[in-house]
């Protein structure tokens, strides 16, 4: 008798709904390297165990039994995956050597296996969830025992290569919180470095022979052509970490000594920042609350990349985030998903442009925009402040000062931005002293005695003697002379507070000019 599809298998047997599975295949057609099962899993339609379950009675194949399974033989260098799937040989016995298999009906894979092993392949169903876990259980001990390897092709054929490295490269940043992990190519190594509170760290070296294997592993994961090597590509994967879902978004980018490739980690599910937690000053605060009091306006932070703007927007989103109120974003990408607003990622198919003009047909009181980048944008969030919205958004300008002068510059008239302009806000992120070791260095703070980060920040309000320069579209330095309060002010307070040092401002901040050691003396 034919087996029916496994989606049908599901519906057949009331294991999930139409419309559960409607949401999963629609999920899958975005992360087409994602199995369906792990997909129902992701979204809480099925538990894990539950569908090593199902999978057991649909395939006849029998599931992992576990890492207490494992024979003490086999360590971190026996967990080889190949590019399009993943496998865990995990014991050898006269029956043959049994692996763990996220897709253990792939014919072909198992005769690779076999055909490697030169012995029978005895196949077992492995879940995403499962597979990190054993990965992590091996590769932890790797890492912290290995501070270099070399990877030796004669010892691995091409399709099976020491892929688990990605994996270990990938649970290391998750656990060093991480932002990005840099995969840098030089003509002799390969340099693997990870940007912690917003510095490159170097983390290991590796011969330039792994890295063919380990970039191909990468892009087949990120759904991105591997054999295109000349042109900038970029995607997207998936993976879980500690029963959460993660985001990584990857960058190819072609240089003279090879493929460079950055994958940004993006934790959607991980806990929110509150906003007295940000590092604002009680008057910086109290302002900011105070703005988004307002129905309608327009609420402005600024920086640059990295600063920290997303993380306090959100902060303030949650401030405001009440069953009384219709919370709507525009984004590129979600960085964070918070439960009672309505989020949106910006799409080839819609610019934020085009998003805040459908925004406005859905009723909405707050709406976040993530980043105002040109004149149709612009005009956009002016719109939705002056017919009864409030408006918070990001741009890209060295100081509050620049920001009334950007907008002008992208068609704003100036009365029109005077009138709904409610406050602007700059930021930077600086590290702030560990609170391990005072400071002193140790293994938690890599021995630079900084850990974790606190903003410094300067906060505009707009008050009619503001609103009435911004009308006139007066020069920036007639406005500084209105707002004499700058960034490193704020910087100052935190190195008396003992929060951060002067080393590490002025790192972020540039020396002080002038009129700013004027004021401090």
């Amino acid at each position: 008798m034919h087996k029916p599809r496994f989606r049908q298998y599901l519906i057949d047997r009331k294991l999930i709904t139409s419309e559960q599975l409607h949401a999963a295949v629609l999920e899958q057609e975005r992360f087409p390297h994602k199995k369906l099962g792990q997909i129902l899993c992701d979204k809480g339609f099925l538990k894990e165990n539950h569908l090593l379950n199902i999978l057991t009675h649909y395939t006849g194949i029998p599931p992992f039994p576990g890492i207490h399974s494992v024979d003490k033989g086999f360590s971190h260098a026996n967990l080889q995956l190949t590019a399009s799937a993943k496998v865990v040989p995990f014991r050898s016995d006269n029956q043959g050597l049994h692996v763990a298999m996220i897709d253990p009906e792939n014919v072909l894979l198992r005769d690779q296996l076999q055909h490697h092993y030169r012995c029978k392949i005895i196949p077992y169903h492995i879940t995403d969830q499962l597979f990190d876990e054993l990965v992590e259980h091996y590769a932890s001990q790797d890492i912290h025992s290995h501070k270099s390897q070399t990877f030796s092709p004669s010892k691995t054929p091409h399709l099976l290569p020491h892929t688990s490295e990605l994996s270990a490269l990938i649970i290391q940043a998750l656990r060093q919180q991480a932002s990005d992990i840099h995969c840098q190519p030089t003509r002799t190594h390969l340099t693997i470095r990870y940007r912690i509170d917003g510095l490159l760290a170097p983390i290991k070296d590796f011969h330039n022979d792994i890295w063919p294997a380990l970039r191909t592993q990468i892009k087949v994961l990120a759904g991105i052509d591997v054999s295109e090597e000349r042109k900038p590509q970029h995607g997207r994967f998936q993976k879980n970490f500690a029963g959460r879902t993660i985001d990584f978004r990857v960058s190819c980018h072609p240089t003279i000594d090879g493929e460079n490739i950055v994958i940004r980690i993006l934790d959607k599910q991980k806990s929110l920042i509150s906003f007295d937690a940000l590092g604002f000053s009680p008057s910086h605060k109290q302002t900011l609350r105070q703005c988004i009091q307002y129905n309608h306006g327009l609420i402005l932070f600024t920086g640059p990349t990295g600063s920290g703007k997303t993380t306090s927007l959100y902060a303030l989103l949650s401030e405001m985030n009440h069953e009384s109120r219709n919370i709507m974003t525009l984004e590129q990408p979600v960085e964070y998903a918070i439960s009672g607003i309505r989020q949106s990622e910006i799409t080839q198919n819609m610019s934020f442009a085009e998003g805040v003009r459908s925004l406005l047909r859905q009723d909405p009181d707050v709406i976040l925009i993530g980043e105002i980048r040109d004149e149709d944008t612009a005009q956009m969030a002016l719109r939705a402040a002056m017919t009864g919205h409030l408006v918070l958004s990001t741009l890209h300008t060295h100081d509050v000062f620049s920001v009334p002068h950007r907008l002008i510059n992208l068609g704003i008239r100036s009365d029109l931005l005077a009138s709904h302009l409610l406050c602007i806000v700059s930021q930077r992120l600086v590290r702030t002293r560990c609170k391990i070791c005072h400071a002193q260095g140790c293994h938690e703070c890599q021995n630079t005695g900084l850990k974790g980060r606190t903003c410094v920040s300067e906060c505009l309000f707009v008050d009619d003697t503001i609103r009435d320069l911004i009308a006139e579209n007066a020069p920036t330095h007639v406005l500084k002379k209105a707002y004499p309060q700058t960034l490193w002010q704020d910087g100052l307070a935190k190195i008396t507070e003992g929060m951060t040092t002067v080393e590490e401002v002025t790192r972020v901040l540039g020396p002080k000019n002038p009129t700013e050691k004027e004021k401090e003396l």
